[in-house]
């Protein structure tokens, strides 16, 4: 909104305002989403409704995390509170597994989770011109 906003007092016309390119869009929502607590994250699961009454009814078995969701992604080794919310996190899993809300079969890894393998894909193959190629077709 305030992006908006500084278009229209720089006299960009209304409908040109809310004009963005994929990178300013990506850097917006890189923004915001380092804004973005775990317990918020949690209270978008409550309020989706797709969670059986069980869960929403009974009592948090463990401290809901309060730390930023960026240090999740990239956690310091040495970070104790990213640690903690790792352990937490873990927990909590077991617990979605135990009440039947996650199947076993289902229950990945908290590594696979915040580092998916086909994230970590490396391409050596090709020169620099056939990547440039495949990037612009």
């Amino acid at each position: 909104m305030n992006r908006a906003i500084d278009c229209y007092d720089s006299n960009i016309t209304p409908s040109d305002i809310y004009s963005i390119d994929i990178l300013e869009a990506m850097r917006m929502a890189d923004a915001a989403w380092k804004d973005v607590d775990a317990t918020t994250v949690r209270n978008c699961w409550l309020k989706s409704g797709i969670l059986p009454d069980s869960l929403l009814n009974a009592p948090p078995r463990v401290s809901i995390p309060t730390i930023p969701i960026t240090s999740l992604v990239n956690p310091d080794p040495r970070d104790a509170a990213v640690v903690a919310a790792e352990g937490k996190v873990t927990a909590s899993l077991s617990h979605l597994e135990t009440i039947g809300v996650l199947q076993k079969s289902n229950r990945m890894d908290l590594d696979e989770v915040l580092n998916p393998a086909h994230e970590n894909d490396m391409f050596d193959d090709g020169s620099d011109e056939e990547i440039y190629q495949a990037v612009i077709d």
